[in-house]
C-alpha cells in the first residue's frame, strides 16, 4: 500500500458503553455539519458504532483536533474519548472499513444491515462533496467487497438476530405476507426492528399497542399502521393473525382468560404468537387454548444458534474475498498518485494543441465549419494517441508501486513543474 494515510476513528460495542457511543455520535454529527461541503471525511453512525473516516490531506483537523472537539461537544473528558475509541490508520483503516461492511465487525456476525447503512454514508457524503478522490476510491472499495461478500456467501442469508429469527417464525408456513395482518405488542428497540423486518417481508396490514401509543403515533402515520393502547388488547389481538410481542411488563399481558375471550371471538380463525420478553408476556398455559400457538424465546434460541453456527463457516470465504479486494484496493491507490501528473500532461498537451489549432485556422483563412470540425477531431485523436501508451505505462508502474521516478521525468520532460 501507498503512504496514504487515511484515518478512521471509530467508538463500537467494542470498546465504548452505548452512552458514549450515542454522545459521540451526536458531537461526529455536529462536526459533519459544521464541516458539511469540505472534503475529506465520511461519518458512520449506527446504534453499534460512531466512526469518522478522514483523509488528513483534505480535512482540515488534525486527529488530536477532531478529539479535542468531540470533547467539548460531550463534555467528555478526552482521555475517556480516546480510551472508549480506536484509532485505525492506513491500511488497518482500508482492512478495518472493508470488514465492518462484509460483516465481520457486527454485533451480529454477517448482518445485513450495515451494507446499506455504509452505503447511505457514502452516498450523503459524495452528494455533499465532502470526499475526495482518496475517500471516493476508498469507499467504493468498501461497498464493492459488501455486495461481493453477499452475492458470493452465504454469510447474511442464515437469520441470526432475535428479531429476524422471531419474524422468520412468525410467517412460517405463511404463502402470501401480503394478506397477513400482524401485530406488534410493545415499541421498544426489539418491537421497532420486528416492524422493518415485518414490512421487508412484504407485510402490509400492521398494527401496534403499546402502553403510551404517542410514542409510535409518527411511525403509525408514515406507513399505515394500526395503533391500540393496553387497554383495547383483546380487539387488537382479535383483528390480528400474526403477533410478535416484546413488551416490558413485570407480569405477563396476555392470560389464560383473556387469550380464551379472543379466541372465542376468532370463529375458529387460528392465532400464532412469538414472545421474546422477559419475562415473558403470554402465559406457559396459554399454549393450552385451542387454536393458539405460540412460540418462546428458549424454541428461537436453538435457531439462532443454528443460523450463526452457519455463518461462522462462511467466515474463511468472506475473509479471502476481502483479501482480494484489499489487493485490488492497493492497486487502486497507487494509481492515484499518478492521477494528478495524467491530469497535468493532457492539459498541457490540449493547451498546446488548441493554441497551434487557433494558429493553423487564421493561417487558413476562411474555413468551413466542416472543415474545422475535422481539425477539430485531427488534433484531438492526435493528442490522444500520443499519450495514451505514456498514460498506460504510468498506470502500470503505479499499481506497483514503481511510479515515482517515471513521474519525475516525464514532469521534468514535459516542464509540468520544477524538480527539487
Amino acid at each position: 500500500m501507498p503512504e496514504t494515510t487515511v484515518i478512521c476513528l471509530s467508538w463500537t460495542y467494542h470498546s465504548a458503553p452505548v452512552e458514549l457511543r450515542a454522545a459521540v455520535a451526536d458531537a461526529i454529527r455536529s462536526l459533519c455539519e459544521r464541516y458539511s461541503h469540505t472534503p475529506g471525511h465520511v461519518a458512520l453512525l449506527t446504534c453499534n458504532r460512531a466512526e469518522l473516516t478522514i483523509d488528513p490531506e483534505r480535512f482540515p483537523l488534525s486527529t488530536d483536533s477532531i478529539l479535542e472537539e468531540i470533547s467539548a461537544l460531550t463534555g467528555i473528558s478526552c482521555a475517556d474519548i480516546k480510551a472508549g475509541g480506536r484509532l485505525w490508520a492506513g491500511e488497518e483503516a482500508y482492512q478495518h472499513l472493508l470488514r465492518v461492511a462484509a460483516g465481520l465487525e457486527s454485533m451480529v456476525l454477517g448482518e445485513p444491515q450495515i451494507l446499506g447503512q455504509i452505503t447511505d454514508a457514502w452516498e450523503q457524503a459524495v452528494a455533499q462533496k465532502n470526499t475526495g478522490p482518496v475517500l471516493h476510491t476508498l469507499f467504493n472499495a468498501v461497498v464493492r467487497t459488501g455486495k461481493r461478500v453477499r452475492t458470493e456467501t452465504e454469510i447474511s442469508r442464515h437469520p441470526a438476530s432475535m428479531s429476524s429469527v422471531a419474524i422468520q417464525a412468525l410467517l412460517h408456513g405463511v404463502a402470501n405476507p401480503h394478506e397477513v395482518r400482524a401485530l406488534v405488542i410493545g415499541y421498544g428497540n426489539m418491537s421497532q426492528l420486528a416492524l422493518k423486518s415485518l414490512r421487508r417481508h412484504g407485510v402490509r396490514e400492521i398494527g401496534i399497542v403499546n402502553r403510551r401509543i404517542a410514542r409510535a403515533q409518527a411511525e403509525a402515520q408514515a406507513y399505515g399502521y394500526r395503533l391500540w393502547d393496553l387497554d383495547h388488547l383483546a380487539e387488537a389481538l382479535t383483528w390480528a393473525d400474526r403477533v410478535f410481542t416484546a413488551a416490558a411488563a413485570p407480569e405477563p399481558l396476555i392470560g389464560m382468560e383473556l387469550l380464551q375471550e379472543v379466541m372465542d371471538k376468532r370463529q375458529g380463525r387460528r392465532l400464532v404468537a412469538v414472545d421474546i420478553a422477559v419475562p415473558q408476556n403470554i402465559m406457559a398455559e396459554a399454549e393450552q387454548v385451542p387454536g393458539f400457538e405460540r412460540i418462546g424465546i428458549d424454541h428461537l434460541k436453538l435457531r439462532i444458534d443454528h443460523g450463526l453456527s452457519a455463518r461462522q463457516q462462511c467466515v474463511p470465504a468472506v475473509e479471502a474475498i476481502i483479501a482480494a479486494e484489499m489487493d485490488k484496493l492497493a492497486i487502486e491507490m497507487h494509481e492515484l498518485a499518478v492521477r494528478p501528473l495524467i491530469r497535468d500532461l493532457r492539459q498541457k498537451a490540449d493547451a498546446i494543441r488548441i493554441s497551434e489549432l487557433e494558429r493553423t485556422l487564421r493561417y487558413m483563412g476562411d474555413v468551413d465549419e466542416q472543415t474545422r470540425q475535422q481539425l477539430q477531431y485531427f488534433s484531438q485523436a492526435l493528442i490522444n494517441k500520443l499519450l495514451h501508451e505514456p498514460t498506460i505505462r504510468l498506470r502500470q508502474k503505479a499499481s506497483v508501486g514503481e511510479a515515482e521516478p517515471y513521474a519525475e521525468t516525464v514532469r521534468e520532460l514535459f516542464d509540468l513543474m520544477p524538480v527539487s
